[in-house]
């Protein structure tokens, strides 16, 4: 089933989502919260007054959001054609690159990791894939489907990455929040408060390439 999303105000990645009235995205430091298998994979800011976060590809690239690296203090190496994703020059250290990938399923427990414009803090909150469904907008052509997830997303988080719960493997990136998911047919609201996020199915091959290139 076909359905549309509606950014709140406008802005990929504002606000928090709450779920039955209670927020789930929450600031926590680093050495004292995210996995420690997760931190040798350290999402970074982009920089002061940057309003994103990047994931460690290579010792020289970096995956994030394209309306993120628009506006980046980093080089592009590569647009996606279709979806929301771009490639950056950036010197990464972390040990364990490239880092695991894998497709999710409706109905997987993610969890979502990022930082903060605000506080400039790591971020990070849980939930379950509801439903594939499209988004277009300047930066994502409805034949890139996106995932809709119950879990909280905040302004800076986009770009961040999605993981597998079970395994801790990447199951996407971050690039947007909708206030409510519509079925096209009936226009029924089937979902509110929901992050947004490009699975590694509508990128793999692209970014295959790429980082070969």
């Amino acid at each position: 089933m076909d359905a549309h999303c509606r950014y709140l105000n406008g802005l990929p990645g504002y606000g928090v989502s709450k779920i039955e009235g209670k927020a789930y995205a929450m600031a926590h430091r680093a050495n004292g919260w995210l996995p420690k298998r997760l931190l040798c994979w350290a999402l970074r800011m982009l920089g002061i007054g940057a309003l994103g976060t990047t994931i460690p590809l290579t010792p020289e690239y970096s995956l994030t959001a394209a309306h993120v690296a628009k506006y980046s203090l980093y080089r592009v190496k590569a647009w996606h054609p279709e979806c929301d994703i771009a490639v950056v020059y950036h010197k990464n250290s972390e040990a364990n690159l490239p880092p695991p990938f894998r497709n999710s399923h409706i109905g997987d427990d993610v969890n979502l990791y990022g930082y903060s414009f605000i506080s400039a803090m790591p971020v990070a909150s849980s939930g379950k894939n509801l439903i594939n469904t499209t988004l277009a907008n300047d930066w994502n052509k409805a034949s890139c489907v996106v995932v809709a997830a119950n879990a909280g997303v905040v302004k800076g988080m986009s770009g961040g990455a999605v993981y597998n719960a079970s395994d801790d493997t990447l199951a996407g990136v971050i690039v947007g929040y909708s206030s409510q998911i519509d079925d096209n047919k009936s226009g029924k609201t089937l979902f509110k408060n929901v992050a947004l996020y490009v699975p590694y199915a509508r990128f793999q091959a692209w970014l295959d390439g790429v980082v070969k290139s």
